[in-house]
């Protein structure tokens, strides 16, 4: 082989007479020799094995490129003419997409407004039709046909603004066209998971007199979030054949940032025994977890399922998975307090029927009680929950027979117990217990509900802006201003000047104040301010007539 490639390289040389002379002596000796000779300032033998190691790239069986010329076509084929002719661009107007409330209760939905902006390059452009569409996409992971796209992702068409479909032309500037719709509010929210997603897109799309076509697309985030309830939700676990009750109090309603506080008690530690002595129980760790459940409903196409007969796993017209995962876990080895004296009423207290044959003790003894805050990891990405039902109509794809996909999401806090077994020889609480070596797990399952913040929690319909009524008066009038009658404002202090310019001519007095004139007209001066009034006039009269 290297024989050959040498040959190879002779044959192609644009210098003839060097390959005459390389071909009388040792081919190796005569190509290192001239590789040498390059080496040393010449630059032909560059360009020359530039030429020669383009032949030596291999390429696959089909024919495709690789190296950096397949770089450079994909980089030529991504800037295509249209973007020179016109740009597109969705502007949002109004804020975040935010349902207040749940589903069931949809009343007022969202008022969504936005503005589609034209960017004209070129001088002149006709456009054929112009439309906006919201879709909606659902994507599963794990479809009914593994190798089938439609079965993958399906759509589906909430609302269509034709903007216009006559032909229009825009000159070089920038256009905007307004458009808005209201929501219901019985749409699911954007969900990103594991084995399904759901997601919202606005997509533009603009036909021109050439043919061509320009897509733009605007993805939307749409959130749910449930108002807060002051009360906080109540769980009770009993655990036969033992008297242990456990009693938590948390919030109904948990966010994805932020912890909450849970207060747990357990109640019913100490069981006397026949023979005197006490059998009590004794906690010697907690530990609780947050759990996401995702459950992900995936159809079949219309084409798969229309299909009879086949396999098993394409033959089903619907695949359901699971996926769990904990989104925060914390474990608890001290912290709680422990009283074994006390006394509570049992919960679990019922009359005497046919099927009992001993009533049931009316007061628990021994319980510990704990406080501590559980949270959500961020870092996790969690989920809200949602609820896509597969009967929803905006949830089937077109043909699949009105069963459509669907997708749910809920959250549970799973809190673990560790209680050993321990003696004691007497009724005495103060007594040393001796440990049984015995001990057991108590799990407990609490549902939980995690939505969004509702903020201030008022909907798009309620608010409303201030109106003239609301608005306060304007500064009000001095009315009933009684004049004034003080001492007289000929001198004014130092500093304040109320209209009196000086006057540099030696031999003229000053000027009258105007305020002095007003108080005078409105009799308000005493006859001591007229002397005086009348004196300085005498003298104002006489520098008068000395000029």
């Amino acid at each position: 082989m290297p024989g050959r490639l040498l040959r190879w390289e002779r044959s192609h040389a644009p210098n003839q007479s060097e390959n005459v002379v390389a071909a009388q002596s040792s081919p190796l000796k005569k190509f290192l020799q001239k590789a040498d000779n390059d080496r040393r300032g010449s630059t032909e033998f560059l360009e020359r094995r530039r030429y020669s190691m383009d032949h030596f790239k291999r390429t696959s069986i089909i024919g495709k490129i690789h190296g950096s010329d397949k770089k450079e076509i994909q980089r030529e084929t991504n800037m295509p003419e249209i973007s020179q002719v016109m740009k597109m661009d969705i502007q949002m107007e109004s804020p975040p997409i935010l349902f207040l409330g749940p589903a069931s209760n949809s009343s007022a939905g969202f008022l969504m407004s936005a503005q589609l902006k034209l960017d004209v390059i070129s001088d002149r452009v006709t456009i054929n039709e112009l439309e906006v569409e919201l879709r909606e996409t659902h994507h599963f992971a794990k479809p009914v046909v593994t190798n089938c796209a439609d079965c993958h992702e399906f759509s589906n068409t909430l609302r269509t603004w034709r903007i216009f479909v006559e032909p229009r032309t825009l000159n070089s500037r920038k256009h905007f066209f307004p458009f808005s719709e209201v929501l219901p509010d019985h749409l699911p929210a954007t969900t990103h998971g594991n084995i399904a997603t759901l997601t919202y897109k606005l997509i533009a799309r603009a036909t021109l007199s050439t043919g061509k076509k320009i897509t733009h697309s605007h993805e939307l985030e749409m959130k749910r979030a449930l108002p807060p309830s002051r009360e906080p939700k109540h769980f009770k676990r009993i655990f036969p054949p033992t008297k242990l009750v456990a009693e938590a109090f948390f919030p109904q309603i948990i966010h994805p940032i932020g912890d909450f506080p849970v207060e747990f008690r357990l109640s019913g530690l100490v069981s006397p025994n026949r023979d005197g002595s006490v059998s009590r129980c004794r906690l010697r760790r907690l530990m609780w977890r947050i759990e996401q459940h995702e459950t992900a409903h995936a159809p079949a196409c219309p084409r798969h399922n229309s299909e009879k007969g086949g396999s098993s796993r394409e033959s089903s017209k619907i695949r359901s998975h699971t996926d769990t995962r904990i989104i925060g876990h914390d474990e608890l080895k001290s912290g709680w307090k422990t009283d074994y004296a006390a006394i509570l009423p049992n919960p679990n207290t019922k009359p005497l029927t046919t099927t009992t044959t001993t009533e049931p003790d009316a007061t628990l003894l021994g319980a510990v009680e704990l406080d501590f805050h559980a949270h959500i990891l961020n870092n996790l990405r969690p989920l809200c929950d949602v609820d896509s039902p597969s009967s929803s109509s905006s949830s089937s794809p077109a043909g699949s027979g009105g069963s459509g996909g669907g997708l749910h999401l809920t959250h549970s806090l799973v809190v673990e117990l560790v209680i050993e077994d321990e003696w004691v020889p007497s009724r005495n609480p103060a007594a040393v217990a001796t440990p049984t070596g015995a001990a057991r797990v108590l799990k407990m399952t609490f549902k939980v509900v995690v939505t969004e913040r509702a903020g201030l929690g008022i909907a798009w319909d309620e608010e409303q802006p201030p109106v003239y009524e609301d608005v306060p008066p304007s500064p009000p009038h001095y009315a009933g201003v009684l004049p004034y009658c003080g001492p007289p404002l000929d001198e004014p202090p130092e500093g304040l000047s109320l209209g009196m310019v000086p006057v540099g001519t030696v031999g003229r007095g000053r000027e009258e104040d105007p305020l002095v004139e007003m108080m005078r007209g409105r009799g308000c001066l005493g006859a001591g301010a007229e002397a005086e009034e009348g004196d300085g006039g005498a003298s104002r009269r006489m520098a008068s007539a000395d000029l």
